[in-house]
């Protein structure tokens, strides 16, 4: 991703070769990833699909009047876990499905993390995401660090997320990556 810097045909291009190697049959892990690039030499990459994070439903859009992106509850009710009958919060499904129930509007995903040592001098960090049905605004330890909220974009929910952010961000022990995700219509969320 840093090759491409902030050249306009960076999104197609991955768009792109993702369909090309998606139609060859390639399978891919688990495109929900949040990686950091470059420390030295070696390309450091930390998947955090499969970690605990939390889940909550903003249906009066009170999070950010909340602070929820600074780690604050913003008195909303916050799921983790296993939440009933087998349903679990993760990535990688639409939320409806862990919810079982519908719903549109505002939610917010978090999960503190502690950042490998290694990772904490790195010039530029990462977060990419699969498809994020629909809107959404990223953050790294309170800082805004990407959005896709434009209806004009082709395909928006379709899209993969990829935000590039100064390391200086990172700070040792507790760290936080918090998504505000707004659904219009049908399933939403981090669903790939």
């Amino acid at each position: 991703p840093e090759d491409f810097q902030d050249k306009p045909a960076t999104g197609k291009t991955c768009r792109l070769i993702s369909a090309l190697l998606t139609n060859a049959g390639v399978k891919i892990r688990n495109e929900s990833l949040a990686y950091l690039t470059r420390n030295g030499q070696t390309d450091c990459l930390v998947d955090l699909a499969e970690s605990a994070w939390s889940f909550a439903l903003d249906p009066q859009d009170t999070g950010l009047q909340g602070q929820v992106e600074q780690g604050k509850d913003g008195g909303l009710k916050w799921l983790t876990g296993l939440i009933a009958d087998g349903c679990e919060v993760k990535l990688g499904v639409h939320f409806e499905q862990f919810l079982r129930q519908q719903y549109d509007g505002y939610v917010w995903y978090r999960l503190e993390l502690e950042l490998l040592e290694a990772l904490q001098n790195c010039e530029t960090l990462y977060l990419s995401f699969g498809a994020i049905d629909d809107f959404d605004w990223c953050y790294f330890n309170g800082e805004l660090v990407g959005q896709t909220t434009d209806k004009e974009s082709t395909n928006y929910w379709l899209a993969p997320r990829l935000y590039a952010f100064p390391g200086s961000l990172a700070r040792p022990g507790r760290n936080l990556v918090v998504v505000r995700v707004r659904d219009l219509r049908g399933e939403g969320g981090i669903y790939q």
